[in-house]
């Protein structure tokens, strides 16, 4: 299984890197940011034409991301399940957490 993680801070990538990669047994690339990653996937891919992109990212599942587990095939191409979908109270952002808005349990 192939997984992109992005994420800025590189401690986290280092410590995805491990986990994922040495313990999960997974193939790990990672970016500091959206755009370094559309960049590793176009490096993947060898194309820069949106399908080649597309293909590549049909290939990850349960990518961890800041919001949810990101998933994408080739019939699920907004990659983010509507199940795991709940709003948050805004500018609660904090150590990676969010407080729930009210009416969310």
């Amino acid at each position: 299984m192939k997984i992109l993680v992005i994420d800025d801070e590189d401690d986290i990538r280092r410590i995805s890197r491990l986990a994922l990669g040495r313990v999960g047994g997974m193939q790990v690339l990672d970016a500091a940011s959206g755009i370094e990653g559309i960049a590793k996937a176009v490096a993947e891919s060898g194309s820069t034409e949106s399908e080649g992109i597309v293909k590549y990212w049909n290939t990850l599942s349960k990518y961890p991301g800041y919001f949810g587990t990101y998933t994408f095939t080739p019939t699920q191409h907004n990659g983010y399940p509507t199940d795991e979908i709940v709003m948050s109270e805004a500018s609660t952002a904090k150590n990676g957490t969010f407080a729930v808005a009210p009416g969310y349990t």
